[in-house]
């Protein structure tokens, strides 16, 4: 709280008080200060992955939805199309986004072999009812990551 009675503008600071107040569940102090680390700077990305983490982890998916969105737009990584495709699968119903939005991650600079996202998308077609395609992507996020344990269960699930 000092650096921000010191530093009133500034975002990353902003920023980095939400993410404490989300870990002491602390919502709403978390989400104002979220929305006042985007107002200080639109730019900044993380803001938008830990806000919508946090919206996603509430139950509010569709405004998570938004804000991974926004951030992906402002600045791609794996992690949060990781966290859109997982939440348009399993919580938005959008399966065909979903499988769309975790290509779109292993499409990025050296991710083609990212191992949550491999997963990720094993888990969408094994839903899909396509097992083959699973195991394709089970097989390949081992291979990424040999130690990755949830592929080799649901490896055995398939």
């Amino acid at each position: 709280r000092r650096g921000i009675e010191a530093l009133p503008q500034n975002a990353l600071l902003r920023q980095a008080l939400g993410d404490l107040c989300r870990e002491r569940q602390r919502w709403d102090e978390a989400r104002a200060h979220f929305a006042q680390a985007a107002r200080l700077d639109p730019q900044l990305r993380s803001v938008y992955d830990s806000w919508g983490r946090m919206e996603a982890s509430l139950g509010r998916h569709t405004f998570a939805a938004e804000l991974l969105q926004r951030g992906l737009e402002l600045e791609p990584t794996a992690r949060t199309y990781h966290a859109l495709g997982v939440l348009q699968d399993s919580k938005l119903g959008q399966r065909d986004q979903a499988r769309e939005t975790l290509r779109r991650g292993l499409r990025l600079p050296d991710e083609h072999r990212n191992p949550q996202l491999l997963h990720a998308l094993g888990k969408l077609e094994a839903a899909a009812g396509n097992a083959p395609a699973a195991r394709a992507h089970y097989l390949a996020a081992i291979d990424a990551a040999p130690s990755f344990t949830m592929a080799h269960l649901a490896l055995g699930t398939t």
